[in-house]
This record gives structure tokens, sequence and C-alpha cells, in this order.
């Protein structure tokens, strides 16, 4: 996932090793005055946390990666 848009990263609500179903929240980010909650497209596991809080987060610039959970076959 990739910040839509210049602005700070005010926290991270998961943490790498965390799984998180899609909607959850991933990242708040501050921007134009306003905070805005990117979340998760799709169901699966972080694998990447990119930037600190604090930090500025450029537009288009890496700011976690989710590994998607696959389902496993029944035994």
């Amino acid at each position: 996932m990739t910040a839509p848009l210049t602005g700070r990263i005010r926290g991270h609500p998961r943490l790498v090793g965390d799984v998180v179903a899609a909607g959850q929240a991933l990242v708040v980010m501050e921007a134009m005055k306003m905070e805005h909650t990117l979340t998760a497209p799709f169901a699966g596991q972080i694998t990447e946390l990119s930037g600190q809080v604090g930090a500025l987060a450029r537009a288009g610039g890496k700011l976690v990666h989710v590994q998607p959970v696959t389902e496993e076959e029944p035994a």
C-alpha cells in the first residue's frame, strides 16, 4: 500500500506479523489538516511497515506491505 497523498504518519494501529481482515485500519495519516485512515484492501498478514510515526510520507511512497492470506485446503 502506498500513500495516496503527501502527509505525516500519525499511527500504525497494527504491527508486523499481525493478521488483518479487509477493511481494518493499517495506517493513520494527517494531510491537508485532515486525518486519513488507510485500510486493508484484503485479508492478509502485515510483512512490512515503512516510515516512523511523525515522519513525512510522500505521495506514492510505500507505507505497508500486506501478504494475502490463502485458504488452506483441509487435509
